[in-house]
């Protein structure tokens, strides 16, 4: 079972749709790292044809440069708007870009630390028109959080599969449990760079290491 593939198909049938794929758990444990892994993968499926936009508070990604529409960029000193307000205008101006324009290549969205300019529920405006209709946008979606509770739901309900790794936030066991069961808990692994990938559909889950980084951070080294 992979991220962004799908069963094989005929030469004739449709192309894959697009997928929607939840990263989580505690800082350190690899998740910015899979995330690397799944962009390099994404990019060589694309032959390079697609484009990649990350929201990037921590400049997790900054390493990617001119290649990638990131945010933040550097900041205005008189530019006084919060983290959602400015996450808000980026997606809006990636929109632009989207709907609407049957020419846009396929495009790949990484929302890291989204429960930081996210808040759980059930988000208004253009981000659940995003969250509800992002294959309309021609887009595969990555999200990292670290606190599954102040995730979107309908990003938690839209998701196609989730990578979990151990996390020490309060409530992450109880929440995935309703969510996804008590045999996905008891198998999410305790040491870094291990993780559980679990389809949502049907619950299964396989267990997969990921490499450290070669562009680390200071939140790798934490």
């Amino acid at each position: 079972m992979g991220f962004f593939d799908s069963a094989p198909k005929p030469a004739a049938a449709a192309s894959r749709p697009f997928r929607f794929v939840l990263i989580i758990g505690s800082p350190g444990m690899g998740k910015s790292a899979l995330a690397e892994e799944l962009q390099i993968a994404w990019t060589k499926e694309r032959k390079g044809r697609g484009v990649i936009a990350v929201l990037d508070p921590a400049r997790q990604f900054r390493h990617l440069g001119d290649a990638v529409a990131s945010w933040p960029g550097e900041k205005d000193p008189d530019d006084d708007r919060s983290p959602e307000q400015r996450a808000e205008a980026w997606l809006k101006a990636f929109k632009r870009t989207r709907v609407g324009r049957d020419d846009s290549p396929p495009a790949l969205v990484i929302l890291d630390d989204a429960d930081t300019y996210m808040g759980a529920g059930s988000p208004r405006g253009v981000w659940r028109d995003f969250l509800m209709t992002f294959r309309h946008w021609r887009a595969d979606v990555m999200m990292l959080g670290r606190r599954t509770q102040e995730l979107p739901k309908v990003a938690v309900s839209n998701c196609s599969s989730v990578a979990i790794f151990f996390s020490s936030e309060p409530y992450y066991k109880e929440y995935i449990r309703a969510w996804l069961g008590s045999a996905v808990v008891k198998a999410i692994p305790l040491v870094p760079h291990q993780y559980i990938l679990v389809d949502t559909s049907t619950k299964e889950f396989t267990l997969h290491t990921t490499k450290k980084r070669a562009n680390l951070t200071a939140a790798d080294l934490s």
